[in-house]
């Protein structure tokens, strides 16, 4: 069994959140009980943190106490920064200009606002503008995701160490700074909290869970989540759409039958 739980940390999409994007009333009512007994709770996730206030927050009903956004670009919560690894205005603007050379169709997370070359979304219209990046960003970037183009992962790559790539099923495809990980960010939450690794449990379903899920003492995997990622778990729970993360919670550390 688990040590005693201080943390819990989870992935969003296909983890926590279910196939449309919320929560049950049991998994909220199992995280506010986990939080009044004194329990952090945290979301690791590549969604941006003005995503996460304005849309994910209001639309399950759920506050946490720290979220790692962006994949470990930036990590926030209880009124202060925690982690950031972001992408400098100089060289988001020339990483730009090589995608859009390229083809590819481009949305950016700044500090403050989101811009995309494609239609926005009406859940995100509140922190989102149309852009066709004509001119140099002046903020700090979170990510720099594209679709399409030619030969741009490749190029951007070996064009700009600074940055790495992070890959999804769906074509999207996302530059974050080289030390934006999800790991990186909780090992330096985990530091500033004064805990131990083996006080945290992690749920993840995919592959860009691994890094946080080994900074864990205890690793999960949903019963949905990836060959890979079942395979480094130390147990698997119920599925996203069951309440898997919330009923595994409930058993180990509310201790309910």
């Amino acid at each position: 069994m688990p040590a005693e739980i201080r943390m819990i940390v989870t992935d969003l999409d296909r983890t926590l959140l279910r196939s449309d994007n919320t929560i049950s009333e049991y998994t909220a009512d199992v995280l506010r009980r986990c939080q009044a007994r004194g329990i952090f709770v945290v979301f690791a996730t590549a969604r941006y943190f003005r995503t996460i206030e304005e849309w994910v927050v209001p639309a399950i009903g759920f506050q946490p106490d720290i979220a790692i956004s962006s994949n470990g670009a930036y990590a926030y919560g209880e009124g202060k920064v925690r982690y950031q690894a972001l992408i400098e205005p100089q060289l988001a603007s020339q990483i730009i200009a090589e995608i859009r050379a390229r083809r590819g169709q481009i949305t950016v997370g700044t500090s403050r606002l989101r811009l995309s070359e494609r239609p926005i979304e009406a859940s995100h219209i509140s922190f989102s503008a149309l852009c066709e990046f004509q001119t140099p960003i002046t903020e700090d970037v979170h990510y720099i995701d594209f679709r399409g183009g030619d030969h741009i992962a490749e190029d951007i790559g070996r064009l700009f160490p600074q940055v790495r790539l992070q890959s999804y099923v769906d074509s999207l495809t996302t530059f974050v700074h080289k030390d934006a990980y999800k790991g990186l960010a909780l090992s330096e939450i985990i530091r500033q909290l004064h805990m131990n690794k083996e006080n945290v449990v992690g749920f993840g379903d995919d592959i860009n869970d691994l890094d946080f899920l080994d900074v864990c003492g205890t690793k999960i995997a949903v019963a949905n989540a990836v060959a890979k990622v079942k395979a480094a778990a130390d147990f698997v729970c119920g599925s996203n759409d069951g309440d898997g993360p919330a009923r595994w919670l409930a058993e180990h550390v509310l201790r309910e039958s």
